[in-house]
């Protein structure tokens, strides 16, 4: 089965990075660090930390890039390897966190300013009444709005990320935008709330 466009390109790119093509190798690094970066200090703000973590992650990717499987969105891999390793580093820099309860609570997870913008016309009025309100979500509402709304993954690849059913994050979901049509009433943005309607919420 032919997947779409972007799926083709992606697996091709990955299967000539696993035959050692370096160009490939570098494509993928290129295309990836910026947003890898960008989700990376919001989960765990601490620089050092997440440079550590992105490093590793690709120095692994090379050198076991004959063993891993096949790969349609590499962004999803990408993101899910670094927020694991993220959290293996974390719970070892801070032995008295049990690593169930800090996969329960991550994080420090901050919103983008993307989040904060309802639209570009807007005022900066209703972007600072964004924030405030996107500021009382809980850290695990607002990184799942971000992966949502900002990576572009589905309910599956979040679940997956998190290492939550699907069922969780259609909860999180719902829930957080509970809290922002509840306090902004018309200014929630409305490809925050499509996603409520194939669920009946």
């Amino acid at each position: 089965m032919i997947g779409t466009p972007q799926e083709t390109t992606e697996a091709q790119l990955w299967m000539a990075f696993q035959a050692g093509d370096r160009a490939a190798f570098e494509q993928i690094y290129s295309t990836t660090i910026g947003f890898l970066t960008n989700y990376a200090m919001r989960v765990v703000s601490d620089k050092q930390l997440v440079q550590d973590a992105i490093q590793d992650i690709f120095v692994e990717l090379w050198n076991k890039r004959e063993n891993l499987g096949k790969v349609n969105s590499i962004r999803f891999y990408l993101m899910k390897a670094v927020r694991r390793d993220l959290i293996r580093k974390k719970i070892k820099q801070d032995k008295n966190t049990p690593m169930d309860l800090f996969r329960r609570s991550v994080t420090e997870f901050q919103p983008s300013y993307e989040m904060m913008k309802v639209k570009d016309e807007e005022s900066s009025e209703k972007i600072l009444k964004m924030k405030a309100m996107i500021e009382q979500l809980t850290p695990r509402q607002k990184e799942v709005l971000y992966l949502k709304y900002f990576s572009n993954l589905t309910n599956n690849e979040i679940a997956e990320i998190l290492e939550i059913n699907v069922q969780s994050v259609y909860n999180n979901i719902y829930r957080a935008l509970e809290v922002l049509r509840d306090k902004m009433h018309v200014f929630v943005p409305w490809y925050l709330l499509e996603v409520c309607e194939p669920f009946g919420y």
